[in-house]
Formats: structure tokens, C-alpha cells, sequence
């Protein structure tokens, strides 16, 4: 076990959030709600992970460090000092701290000795920024992930196909804050409590691969609609997880993102998902061989996701994380490709690889494409681009696509041996047909 996650129990929502992400992204992490023995000594038992673990996770917020009265002991601050006793005696484990609030007075505020000689030296450590405001509207979360999953030596892999729990609470404290400033009625605690918990189900219903998952979102919108609370979050959620259900039923998804470019004209996530379904719909003309009714749905696919660009580019609309941007203008290059327009899709994708890079994620779909691009472009030389590549290499060094793209250039520069390494390493990263053939090819090259 590497990675102790220590938070309060009001945290939760966030510290399940956070053990998901990183134990999908391959971290060895221990949290008490998931992976604690329901008849150990929970004292003892909590204790002996922070002795075993190498980094110790530390989620701080004024709920970590109250004092509950209906608790003899304080847990979060028993495991902080257990931590800091390892670290004296044996340099480990290392602490990462994540804010969940903004760092004020809270910080400087300690009701007992234990808690000052504690927790003063929690703060002189550096900390990583875990809190934003209703919608997450820079990527923060996504941001704190990759740094947290770095420190790990991890990469952070982002694997929510519908949103989260998070975002639905997100949304809830948005709107009743403002209802509470114009002085309308406040969502009461049972009617929220009936969203949150439909959703809960549906949630671990698509983790157990239960059937009839349409019905369950069906019923639970008209629990949502019933509440009398406008939210942009049931629609949206029951669309985006229709597109990722293969062969899944366009004509539905398209109507709820319908919906919400309707209700919300604001928001760049409903014409995001409508210009995707479009595009669907598009590829299904093409591939029917009907190309007059194929362009126009790329056309009005490219209409719809430009507008998302628009308001994703407004600062004071930007109610989607920085992923959100990458995907708007990573379509919009492919889009302006298949109807050939080169030269602006050339610029889009542009874009997106600076937001990549910036973010520090691999698509490796986007590199291969801007790769074709260039090499089919007589005002680039093969040179030029081999030396794009090798700078790409320098920050994704374990990324397949990047080698076999080397290897084509070294090809072209008639490397051959130069392009053979460059293939190998591409199929020992990833031992598919695709890079075996290109490996294959190159070593007849040498033998003749």
C-alpha cells in the first residue's frame, strides 16, 4: 500500500472523488470507507496504514481540523501526528496537502497545543489548490490531479464517462445561492436529498453493469422536473452517458442537447455535446455514401461546436473546465479537415496542442493527425518535423504513437536503421497489429 488518503468525513463527496481518479490511474491508495476491515480495530488498524504508507494525502479544510464534541478523539488529527511521527524517525511517508478551501484564517486558528504543534507544521509545507467555486470553470480539479498523480509517479487518466457526483452538488449550491440572493424558496433538504440520492443509484448502477439504465435516468429526470428546480445537470448527464453507449440512439441524445442549447444559450457544454452528435450523424451519411446529407450535418455540426468556441472564449461564460476547450477545438479542426479546409483545421489543432501541452495530458489521436498533416504539406520538410516530435518525445516518453511517427520520418530521411529503433520502441509500447506491420516493413528495408 503507497498512498494513506486522510480527510473528514464531511469531505467526503471530494475524498471519494479523488481515491476514484487516482486508483484508476493505477495509484495504491487506502481510505478507510473503501478498504478498512469492518471488524479491525479502526484505531489500530488506520495507524498501521500511515506506518506502511510511502505518501500520506492530507485533504485540509476548517472540517479536518474542528473539533466534533459528540468525539473523544480527533481522528484527522491523530493520523496527522502519527504521520509526522514517521517522517522524524524514518523520513517517511511525504505529505501531500491539498486545500479544500481557500487558505485564510482557518489556517492560522489552533484550539489546543496538540493542534498548534501539529498543524503549523502542516502549513509551512507547500500545498496544492483542490477548491473552486460552483462549477469547476479553469480545470482546477483536473489541474491538482495531474500534479498529485506526478508526485506519485503516475499519469493522471481521466475516466468519468458521465460527470460526477461533484458536479451535481456543484450545480445544487449554485442555484440555491442564487435563489437565496433574488429571495426565492431554497431547495429543501428532502427534495435535494431525493436528486442526490436518484442519482447515487444510477451511478452504482452503471459501475454494476445493471440493465435498463434508461429507465432509471427517465425516472429520475422526472424526479429532477418534479422539484421544480431549474438544473442544466440531469439532461446534460443523461446525454453524455447515451454518446458513450455504443451504437447508442442519436436522435435521443440530440434532443436533450437540443434542450439545453434552447434553455441555457449560455453554456457551451450543450452545444459541445449537440455539434458531437451531429457529427455522428454526419459519419453515418458518409459511410451510407450519401455525401449531400453528410455535409450537411458537418456543416451544422461545425456551427454548433464554433458557438461552443464562442462562448467558451467569453471569460465571464466559461462554465466548463479547460478539457472542455480541447475537445471544442480538436473537433472543429477535424471537422474543417473532412470538408477540407486545411489550413484553418492546420490552426485548430494547433490550439489544441498547445492545450495539451499546457495541461501536461497525450492525445494521441491529435498528434498523429497534426503528424499527417504536416508530412502531406510540401512547406514541411521531414527534418522539421522529425525534430517536433523528438522535442513531443522529450515530455511524453512513453507514448507509442510518437516513435511510430518518428520511424515514418526516419523513413522518409531514408534512416533506416534510425527508423527500425524507432518502430521497436513503438511496438514495445504498444504491441498492436498497426506497429508490428510498420516494424516489419523496416527491417525487410534493411535486409534489401
Amino acid at each position: 500500500m503507497d498512498v494513506f488518503l486522510s480527510y473528514s468525513w464531511k469531505d467526503r463527496q471530494i475524498a471519494k472523488r479523488l481515491y476514484d481518479d487516482l486508483k484508476n490511474s493505477g495509484v495504491k491508495i487506502w481510505r478507510d470507507q473503501i478498504d478498512g476491515d469492518p471488524v479491525a480495530d479502526f484505531k489500530n488498524e488506520f495507524l498501521h496504514k500511515i506506518d506502511e504508507c510511502q505518501y500520506f494525502i492530507l485533504l485540509d479544510s476548517p472540517n479536518y481540523r474542528s473539533i466534533h464534541k459528540s468525539k473523544s478523539e480527533h481522528w484527522c488529527l491523530e493520523e496527522v501526528k502519527r504521520c509526522l511521527d514517521n517522517q522524524k524517525n524514518k523520513e517517511y511517508p511525504k505529505i501531500i496537502v491539498c486545500l479544500l478551501e481557500k487558505d485564510g484564517k482557518w489556517r492560522k486558528q489552533f484550539p489546543y497545543d496538540d493542534f498548534k504543534s501539529a498543524f503549523e507544521k502542516v502549513n509551512a509545507l507547500k500545498f496544492i489548490q483542490l477548491y473552486y467555486s460552483e462549477y469547476d470553470n479553469s480545470g482546477i480539479y483536473d489541474l491538482a490531479l495531474n500534479k498529485i498523480s506526478a508526485l506519485l509517479g503516475t499519469s493522471y487518466q481521466d475516466w468519468h464517462s458521465i460527470p460526477t457526483m461533484r458536479d451535481l452538488e456543484d450545480e445544487l449550491n449554485a442555484e440555491n445561492n442564487k435563489n437565496h440572493e433574488l429571495g426565492n424558496t431554497l431547495l429543501d433538504d428532502a427534495t435535494e436529498n431525493i436528486i442526490v440520492k436518484g442519482y447515487e443509484i444510477i451511478h452504482s448502477k452503471i459501475e454494476k453493469h445493471y440493465p435498463n439504465i434508461n429507465e432509471s435516468f427517465e425516472v429520475w429526470l422526472k424526479d429532477c422536473h418534479h422539484s421544480g428546480t431549474k438544473l442544466f445537470f440531469p439532461e446534460w448527464t443523461y446525454a453524455v452517458w447515451l454518446i458513450n453507449q455504443p451504437g447508442y440512439d442519436k436522435e435521443k441524445a440530440y434532443h436533450y442537447f437540443d434542450i439545453l442549447t434552447t434553455e441555457y444559450p449560455d453554456d457551451p457544454r450543450g452545444f459541445r455535446g449537440k455539434g458531437g452528435v451531429l457529427k455522428d450523424k454526419a459519419d453515418d451519411f458518409y459511410n451510407k455514401n450519401d455525401y449531400a446529407m453528410s455535409t450537411y450535418y458537418y456543416e451544422k455540426s461545425l456551427e454548433s461546436l464554433l458557438e461552443a468556441e464562442r462562448l467558451l472564449l467569453l471569460p465571464e461564460k466559461q462554465h466548463q473546465r479547460k478539457i472542455c476547450m480541447f475537445g471544442v477545438l480538436y473537433n472543429i479542426g477535424t471537422l474543417l479537415h473532412i470538408i477540407r479546409y486545411y489550413h484553418q483545421a492546420w490552426d485548430y489543432w494547433e490550439k489544441a496542442l498547445a492545450l495539451m501541452q499546457e495541461e501536461g495530458r497525450f492525445y494521441d489521436d491529435l498528434v498523429e493527425n497534426i503528424f499527417i498533416l504536416r508530412i502531406s504539406n510540401l512547406h514541411h520538410d521531414a527534418d522539421a518535423i522529425l525534430q517536433w516530435l523528438q522535442e513531443l518525445q522529450k515530455m511524453y516518453i512513453l507514448e507509442p504513437v510518437i516513435y511510430k511517427c518518428m520511424g515514418m520520418c526516419y523513413k522518409i530521411l531514408n534512416k533506416v536503421n534510425d527508423a527500425v529503433l524507432s518502430f521497436e520502441k513503438a511496438y514495445s509500447l504498444q504491441p498492436d497489429m498497426d506497429n508490428l506491420n510498420y516494424l516489419t516493413q523496416a527491417r525487410k528495408s534493411i535486409n534489401n
